[in-house]
């Protein structure tokens, strides 16, 4: 049995998109690339500042409660997520570092996340504003932001063997002397193949209704294999809800989650 404490979202646990206006705080706003589209559900579509610091603010219709905090793909250095009870951000009532993953070989980033729930000034009630702070080595970019208002985790954890698979698409053209000519396409695709053996009845209906929570391969939530790691994947469900029942109260679940591309590197 692996010894990873899985951490997980249903898409209705994120409350940035549906129940806050946002807006930019401080630095400038690209046009082109709206503080909307931090918040809009799709990862590959950032939002953007002219700037290399800046900040977008979340203002909610009152205290809003924040257990877990992700960032999309993204061109950061440093980010910091605050929150106050007025838009006022001299000395913010809570307010936490993220640590940044270093980007890989491939130029993408590092899905950073954070609980938040034993950080110095945390409130089980919440803030009404929360402001994402942000730092790049040029103009800041990030496709989205997750703020998760509790937080998930699997009492029983997958099985080992689980598999990996990534993906990273490439057009190749061969000429006539067989030299193959490619182009890298950029964007970067991973897979994840999981066991959950012998759980009871009750178990099994934990991972059930987080699969309907996401309508199956519907919609895009949060999935974090080994809250040790600072990798948080955006996925969805690649293949039917699959439970094996041995007897009444012993089952086997297999899943394979696909991550939510994000296109070529911010």
């Amino acid at each position: 049995m692996s010894s990873a404490i899985v951490v997980y979202q249903y898409p209705s646990d994120n409350v940035a998109g549906d129940y806050a206006t946002i807006g930019v705080n401080t630095g400038t706003e690209d046009a082109d690339y709206p503080s909307a589209y931090l918040v809009d559900g799709r990862p590959g579509r950032p939002a953007k500042l002219t700037t290399t610091s800046g900040s977008w603010v979340l203002a909610f219709g009152g205290a809003t409660r924040i257990d877990i905090v992700a960032l999309g793909a993204h061109n950061l250095t440093a980010a910091t997520l605050q929150g106050n009870a007025t838009n006022a951000w001299g000395a913010p009532t809570f307010s936490q570092a993220l640590t940044i993953p270093a980007v890989s070989a491939d130029g993408h980033s590092g899905s950073a996340w954070l609980d938040l729930t034993a950080k110095t000034g945390y409130s089980a009630g919440g803030f009404q504003y929360w402001r994402l702070l942000v730092t790049s080595a040029s103009s800041c970019a990030v496709g989205e932001l997750w703020l998760g208002s509790g937080i998930r985790t699997l009492a029983r954890a997958y099985a080992p063997g689980f598999t990996i698979e990534e993906s990273q698409p490439v057009i190749t053209h061969m000429t006539e002397f067989l030299i193959p000519q490619t182009y890298v396409l950029g964007s970067r695709q991973r897979r994840l193949k999981l066991s959950f053996m012998s759980l009871s009845a009750a178990e099994a209906v934990i991972l059930r209704e987080w699969y309907r929570s996401m309508r199956g391969s519907g919609l895009t939530s949060i999935f974090v294999p080994d809250d040790t790691f600072n990798d948080a994947w955006w996925v969805r469900h690649a293949e039917d809800f699959t439970e094996k029942v041995t007897y009444r109260d012993l089952r086997d679940i297999t899943m394979t989650l696909i991550e939510h591309a994000t296109g070529v590197p911010l």
